[in-house]
């Protein structure tokens, strides 16, 4: 008889701790949708500036990825940020005149972020490393723009990378 009652007992001990556990561990998915991102995300397009780089080459070659990921928040603490990647792959078509490239991206840029309403908090470029803008749009959301410089590919015909890395603090 003691024996059922301490085998009893040790399978309410473990019912609990694992319920415990539970609770503990559970938490909350954060979307990743639209309203979460910043104007800037939403709306900034490179093309119409670098498109004036391009007087009589082909229509622009471009490649264009996005990513999101689901923030996530525990009960006892801890989080994770909902967090969104845009990326933008012109090919440029010619190299002539680099650093106009990159000193009027940098500038356009600046002027976007401004004109959606957010701060820019760093701004560096370089010519040799390309352009790095950390931004910030109100209380919840932060990002990072990173242009490399046009570099040739197997083709011989130069593409920059634009990313946009945004995060919108749970």
């Amino acid at each position: 008889m003691k024996f059922c009652w301490r085998l009893a007992g040790a399978v309410v001990i473990a019912y609990l701790a694992l319920l415990a556990v539970a609770r503990i561990s559970s938490g909350t998915y954060v979307s990743a949708d639209e309203r979460k991102q910043s104007k800037f995300l939403r709306t900034y397009d490179p093309l119409p500036f670098l498109g004036s780089f391009r007087v009589g080459c082909s229509p622009l070659d471009t490649l264009v990825g996005a990513s999101v990921a689901a923030g996530y928040t525990r009960f006892r603490g801890g989080s994770t940020n909902v967090r969104f990647t845009r990326t933008v792959q012109p090919d440029l078509c010619n190299t002539n005149h680099p650093s106009s490239i990159l000193t009027g991206l940098q500038q356009n840029l600046v002027s976007a972020l401004d004109s959606a309403g957010c701060e820019v908090s760093s701004d560096w470029l370089s010519l040799d490393q390309g352009i790095r803008i950390y931004y910030r749009c109100g209380t919840r959301t932060s990002g990072l723009v990173t242009v490399s410089p046009p570099k040739s590919r197997n083709n011989g015909r130069p593409m920059l990378k634009l990313q946009i890395d945004e995060h919108w603090s749970v």
